[in-house]
């Protein structure tokens, strides 16, 4: 079985990361993306490296070194147990090469082992490059025994095998609960965005503790953070403790629950894979048309169906795109329950808040809008569209429009919220009002110029688009810098004319909103792909 696993589990690193298709391809053209692809990964790497980095070596100013390797581990499981719930269950249960395998002489434990194993290797790279910094920092500063780093070490490739686990468990439950539901598929997006949002508040919940404690226990600051994080995710305290202070016992309590789970979750996983798939390649019986109940829609109207049907059929895509303008939705919430004085408070931004806040519900949408891999998430289908006899414009308005409509409601809910906050001056609630709205439509327009120039339709897996693709990474980064630098310039002219930069602002995107959508309507969508 070892011999299954291996071969199983180099094939999926392989095909995951696209490595034989940049080794093997001839196409310049994918040489260059996967190229510019791994240009835009050690951007984000350095960015990774460079702020817990700082934030390491902050605790060693503050006189706290023996608070980051706690931090460090706990960021790192925290991370992975987010990310791996929303790809865990079209990875360990996909779709698109499973019948194929189970006619294979092959073992259900093997194919599993497998899947976890290619999850494993992923997200290895995520902690150790948030462990690095912390490592070495710790050691330079510290100068601990041999049998720190035997610990540090062993713990951080084990450190990714037990958030795994637990993400899988409750993506696995997400996928049991939709898989026989008529639009299982929203149900997963639902449930899924359900937890990051609960986990998000949590973490909020948590952020408000530490602000609150007492003159003492800032004395103690060392102490009273380990304890918060302890509590939060105890593996990472048994492993910190286990670096620190050299406990055999607490390394080996950490390396046999994560081993433990591990074992657990493939037993279960395997006794119930083929009952689950079968559930999901269950298919709804189809009822016969009734020409007396046809309609005739215009292309722009039909079009529109069809992207918003291929939308929600994706529970990954679902999630990922809901979880932003979710978010804004419990920033605007929770703004109204706070109230803007203890927020600006808190966020020492007094007499600020009103300036930053429309910004930051950009800020929530800039996550990921639909349009960033609208054309991507075609497929190989790409080619029917594309020879459809149907206008550019009504296929690029149809694309936007999904966005919109996952957007609006979301923004609509979120302004009701926002202004009974905010007292404010007209022009106030105007800017309110506008900014986001402004920037919802840029957002929209710009994610789909993006996925025009960083196109992927030879996928095998979903979650390679949503979660891997360039598009993706460049548009998140686009879409932050162009709310970062009106902050910036917000904040700069607040006290000179506040009502100057917000129209400035809004103006500069309208033009160039109204730019990338004509540059997006001039494109020969034909040659696409």
């Amino acid at each position: 079985m070892g011999k299954q696993i291996r071969r199983l589990t180099a094939l999926q690193l392989c095909n995951f990361c696209g490595f034989n298709e940049f080794r093997h391809s001839k196409d310049r053209k994918k040489k260059s993306h996967y190229l510019l692809m791994g240009v835009l990964w050690i951007f984000v790497i350095l960015i990774l490296i460079l702020y817990m980095a700082g934030m390491d070596i902050t605790c060693v100013v503050l006189g706290m070194p023996k608070l980051i390797p706690l931090m460090s581990a706990t960021i790192v499981c925290l991370v992975i147990l987010f990310f791996s719930i929303l790809k865990a269950g079209s990875i360990i249960f996909g779709m698109k090469d499973y019948e194929m395998l189970m006619a294979l002489p092959m073992s259900k434990q093997a194919i599993i082992i497998s899947r976890f194993l290619t999850m494993y290797v992923n997200n290895l790279g995520l902690g150790i490059l948030v462990m690095l910094p912390g490592i070495i920092i710790y050691a330079v500063a510290v100068r601990p025994g041999v049998l720190y780093y035997l610990f540090i070490i062993l713990g951080t490739l084990l450190l990714p095998l037990l958030p795994i686990t637990i993400a899988t468990l409750i993506g696995a439950g997400i996928t049991a609960i939709s898989a026989r539901m008529k639009h299982k598929s929203l149900i997963s997006g639902f449930l899924t965005v359900l937890i990051g949002l609960a986990a998000v508040i949590f973490s909020m919940k948590l952020q408000t503790i530490n602000l609150n404690i007492s003159e003492q226990a800032v004395e103690n600051m060392a102490e009273t953070m380990s304890v918060q994080m302890g509590r939060m995710y105890p593996p990472a305290m048994w492993l910190a403790d286990a670096a620190t202070e050299g406990s055999v016992f607490k390394f080996l309590l950490f390396a046999g629950v994560s081993f433990a789970i591990f074992a657990v979750m493939v037993s279960l996983v395997s006794h119930y894979f083929v009952k689950i798939n079968d559930a999901l390649r269950a298919k709804e019986s189809g009822k016969s048309a009734d020409i007396h109940k046809l309609k005739v829609n215009s292309v722009l109207k039909t079009l529109y169906k069809k992207e918003w049907k291929r939308f929600l059929a994706s529970g990954v895509y679902v999630a990922n795109a809901a979880i932003g303008d979710a978010l804004m939705v419990v920033l605007a919430v929770a703004l109204y329950f706070a109230g803007v004085g203890k927020t600006e408070s808190l966020l020492q931004l007094q007499g600020l808040l009103p300036c930053i806040y429309p910004y930051a519900l950009c800020f929530m949408m800039a996550v990921m809008p639909t349009t960033a891999i609208a054309f991507s998430m075609e497929g190989r289908q790409w080619w029917l569209t594309k020879s459809l006899p149907v206008r550019n414009k009504d296929i690029v308005n149809s694309k936007i429009l999904v966005n919109l409509t996952l957007a609006f409601p979301c923004y609509v809910i979120a302004e009701i919220f926002s202004c009974m906050a905010i007292k404010t001056d007209i022009f106030g609630y105007i800017s309110l009002i506008l900014i986001p709205l402004v920037f919802m439509i840029l957002s929209s327009v710009s994610g789909l110029a993006i996925n025009l120039v960083f196109p992927v339709f030879d996928w095998e897996n979903e979650a390679k688009v949503v979660k891997q693709s360039a598009a993706i990474m460049v548009s998140m980064l686009v879409n932050m810098i162009l709310v970062v630098i009106p902050v910036i310039a917000s904040l700069a002219l607040y006290q000179v004319s506040p009502i100057f930069s917000s129209v400035m602002i809004m103006i500069i995107w309208i033009i160039l909103t109204i730019v990338l959508y004509q540059l997006i309507l001039k494109k020969d969508l034909r040659v696409i792909g």
